[in-house]
């Protein structure tokens, strides 16, 4: 496998996961942007689109794939498959507990698609994806509210999610 090349320093080195040292580029970008938009393009489609070789976006492909820069997968609609109450939960935390911790008990959650320690009002954000309001009350209730070294959170339902 070659070695990355540096790009200068651009808004999008911030897409980067943290403690990565690659850097992308604006060919990546519109790579990215293709393969967000149909993970199923074809490599010639793909290469067309970006004014390259077939052989070339084949390989950036696999190198950003090896890098864990990209990752190619199915975006199901949760409401499709069932999942009817969908909540964003913005969580405070008490002292002498660290937003990383927090953010790990909770991610280990099986109703919880991701955690996110922010900076702002919340320590912890939490994405909850269930199968009704009432599995959504039972989670909040059961597991998150009495997880030790949280001090309040605030819930907001989704009305509507668009991709």
């Amino acid at each position: 496998m070659s070695a990355i090349k540096r790009a200068p320093q651009t808004r999008h080195a911030s897409l980067l996961r943290a403690g990565s040292d690659a850097e992308i580029s604006a060919s990546d970008i519109k790579l990215i942007r293709l393969l967000q938009a149909d993970g199923r393009i074809s490599f010639v489609d793909l290469a067309e689109k970006l004014g390259m070789a077939e052989k070339t976006a084949r390989k950036r492909v696999a190198e950003l794939r090896s890098l864990e820069l990209i990752e190619i997968t199915t975006v199901a609609s949760p409401r499709a498959i069932g999942y009817d109450s969908l909540a964003l939960v913005g969580i405070r935390i008490a002292g002498g507990t660290t937003r990383l911790d927090i953010a790990e008990q909770l991610f280990a959650l099986e109703a919880v698609d991701y955690a996110v320690t922010p900076f702002g009002s919340y320590d912890v954000l939490v994405e909850l994806v269930c199968r009704d309001n009432r599995e959504l009350g039972e989670i909040l209730d059961r597991s998150i509210r009495g997880l030790q070294g949280i001090k309040d959170i605030e819930v907001f339902p989704y009305l509507s999610l668009h991709y």
